[in-house]
């Protein structure tokens, strides 16, 4: 999908950090003008910048937010007073509305210079952010706290990864999001889907023994355990590149997998791995290629 620049909504304090940063404006020459929220539900943000020049000489960036100042968040008497007359005409009620926005816009001057400092100190916030998260020794800390290097992942399934990690309890049981996941870091097509067949779990039929059983699970009446868990399949495919199939059979991206659905899906869901050829490999041919010929692989009756 593309997007252009008027589609996003940008935060303002991530807009004025980039600029801080990279020295194209300076944090004291930045005013913002909290507007409230009436327009927010339908406009973005920032409503506009404008650049003017102060009486030094120096450029000024005011930037009008739509978002909530304190004149929003304290209640309305502190700035208006109750009309007496429960009745008026055209005139009185064009000049109490009148009343109201010059009292409104008196409150606002008033409350901006503390609104200003919590601008500034987003700002300062959101620039230590970008960083932090962005340089290297903290990717790298990130890549041995999880234990990534085993995986073998290229830089871009990295990266994903240390974005997605800190929402994944945002993306608890929604399967829609889990299958994004999986399909930008694996870089395959995925699609998971939910069953609800119960599974049967066979344990032997030996004595317990004192100190070799586990209570509740194999110290159990009779061999069998019936889970009426739902499960989960996982349709990896069809691969881009059949090759790759030994890798998701008994290779790395088999470990991927596993750690992947470690991340994402809870514990007690019964996960069934799927993998789709393209359909060009997916005829029985007696080749030298390791996914040809494979029996239940590409070889099904």
């Amino acid at each position: 999908m593309n997007f252009r620049k008027d589609d996003i909504d940008f935060l303002a304090e991530v807009v004025v950090s980039h600029l801080v940063a990279n020295k194209k404006i300076s944090e004291s020459n930045v005013i913002v003008h909290l507007s409230g929220v009436f327009r927010r539900f339908f406009s973005k943000e920032i409503e506009k910048i404008e650049v003017r020049k102060n009486e030094a000489g120096d450029r000024e960036w005011n930037i009008y937010i739509q978002r909530e100042g304190f004149y929003d968040l304290l209640p309305e008497g502190f700035f208006h007073s109750v009309p007496k007359k429960l009745f008026r005409d055209r005139e009185e009620t064009y000049e109490e509305f009148r009343r109201h926005r010059e009292e409104e816009k008196t409150a606002r001057r008033f409350f901006m210079p503390v609104e200003q400092e919590f601008f500034k100190y987003n700002v300062s916030r959101e620039i230590f952010e970008q960083n932090f998260f962005y340089s290297p020794e903290t990717i790298q800390e990130f890549i041995d706290f999880f234990d990534l290097d085993k995986l073998e992942l290229d830089i871009y399934q990295k990266a994903s990864l240390f974005f997605i990690l800190p929402h994944i309890p945002k993306l608890s049981g929604n399967m829609k999001l889990i299958e994004t996941c999986f399909r930008i870091i694996l870089q395959e097509e995925v699609l998971i889907e939910t069953i609800y067949q119960p599974s049967v779990i066979q344990y032997d039929d030996s004595y317990s023994l004192l100190g070799k059983k586990i209570l509740g699970s194999n110290t159990l009446l009779g061999s069998s355990y019936t889970d009426h868990n739902p499960g989960l399949i996982i349709q990896i495919g069809p691969l881009a590149e059949s090759s790759s199939l030994i890798s998701y059979i008994s290779g790395i991206k088999q470990k991927v997998i596993k750690r992947l659905t470690e991340l994402f899906i809870q514990a007690d869901l019964h996960v069934i791995v799927r993998i789709i050829l393209n359909s060009n490999d997916s005829e029985f041919i007696l080749g030298e290629r390791d996914y040809e010929s494979r029996l239940n692989y590409s070889t099904n009756i």
